[in-house]
């Protein structure tokens, strides 16, 4: 191997805190199916990472939530594991950037990206997995996708909402700043964001604009059933 891949693939472990007995594991995880030299892809192991990566989350809802049914926990989960979620994990971690990828793959094309960190993360996921054990991958999931971003309490909503609504055909949402204030209590500026959505209109409110705008997607996704 040349000095300059093992540093790539240092680097990348060093990102992750974890270092691999089995360095071709991580290689074929960071292998796509583009690259033109390529004697494995990293599709078989993003199936696995897929299912790991939803028994994890799966776990982590049954125990924080004891009360909710079967429904809503299916439904709590589709909010934290889904593409763009598994995207930015991805971004975090800057896979693109070790991956090895072929010359036609546009990397302008916003959709495309978005999957290609998807995967990414699920083949890394399932690599770590054979490399190591559940506990150790579980590790890697709660540290790279559950606490950074996805905690439960502050979950992307506008983006889940923005995604469901593309899936459904509908049109929007829209977002509009209906009010903001400063707290005589805190001296702090509230936010008042009004959500449109088909013949529905949702409020949110919030510190940041971008906090109100969560708020109201929460209560669009919650009236949508979701």
């Amino acid at each position: 191997m040349y000095n300059s891949q093992k540093k790539h693939l240092n680097d990348i472990q060093e990102r992750i805190n974890y270092f691999f007995k089995d360095i071709k594991i991580l290689k074929t995880s960071l292998t796509h199916p583009s690259y033109f030299n390529k004697t494995k892809s990293y599709e078989r192991l993003e199936f696995l990472g897929d299912s790991i990566i939803g028994m994890v989350v799966s776990e982590s809802l049954f125990l924080k939530y004891p009360n909710l049914n079967q429904g809503k926990l299916s439904k709590q989960k589709s909010l934290i594991v889904n593409r763009k979620n598994l995207s930015l994990a991805s971004q975090r971690i800057k896979l693109i950037e070790s991956a090895y990828i072929g010359k036609s793959i546009d990397f302008n094309n916003k959709s495309t990206i978005e999957k290609l960190n998807c995967d990414l993360y699920e083949s890394l996921t399932g690599a770590i997995f054979l490399d190591s054990n559940f506990k150790q991958v579980k590790n890697f999931i709660v540290n790279t996708l559950i606490q950074p971003k996805l905690t439960f309490s502050d979950i992307n909503f506008k983006g889940n909402l923005i995604e469901l609504c593309s899936k459904l055909n509908f049109k929007g949402p829209t977002f509009e700043l209906i009010e903001n204030k400063v707290s005589d209590k805190s001296n702090e500026i509230n936010f008042k964001v009004i959500l449109k959505l088909n013949d529905n209109e949702f409020l949110g409110f919030g510190n940041r604009i971008k906090e109100a705008e969560n708020n109201a997607s929460k209560q669009a996704l919650k009236f949508l059933g979701f």
